[in-house]
């Protein structure tokens, strides 16, 4: 029987366990552990509700502050960090030195690689769980959208 209550359903991403060197491909990481280990805390945090981080941030909220755009997170743990963007692998229309990118279009494609919509902004921590970005016009913010952002445990 199948249901449809998602309450004790959870995923983990694994967008930082790049491995250009996969002999499965770069999407499929073959640091398997780490999504073990990301998946059992999420169980322990949804199914058996201890309180455990096992989101990471989420975005909650985005306001313009003084020109630039502020963008909240929740499940922010000891903070956020901002680390160099390490990926090995070429990617067209991306320079790989931010990873934040905006789109000031009101019919901005989530999916899209065009450089005429998505542009690439600077960020700056703002505090433990925000970030400004130079983007006062943005109606669309997105993190690392790439197939390969980075190498192993890099962004």
């Amino acid at each position: 029987q199948a249901t449809t209550d998602k309450a004790l359903t959870f995923s983990a991403t694994a967008y930082d366990l790049g491995d250009a060197d996969s002999p499965y491909g770069s999407v499929h990481p073959r640091y398997k552990r780490d999504v073990a280990e990301r998946l059992a805390r999420g169980g322990l945090g949804v199914v058996y509700k201890q309180a455990v981080e096992w989101t990471g941030p989420v975005g909650a909220s985005a306001s313009v502050v003084d020109g630039a755009l502020t963008v909240h997170f929740d499940g922010c743990g000891a903070g956020l960090e901002m680390n160099a963007v390490n990926s090995t692998v070429f990617q067209p229309s991306w320079s790989g030195s931010r990873v934040f990118e905006v789109c000031a279009s009101d019919e901005c494609d989530p999916t899209s690689v065009d450089p005429t919509l998505w542009t690439e902004v600077d960020a700056t921590l703002l505090g433990d769980c925000a970030v400004s970005l130079d983007a006062a016009t943005a109606r669309s913010v997105r993190f690392a959208w790439r197939a390969f952002p980075c190498n192993h445990l890099g962004c």
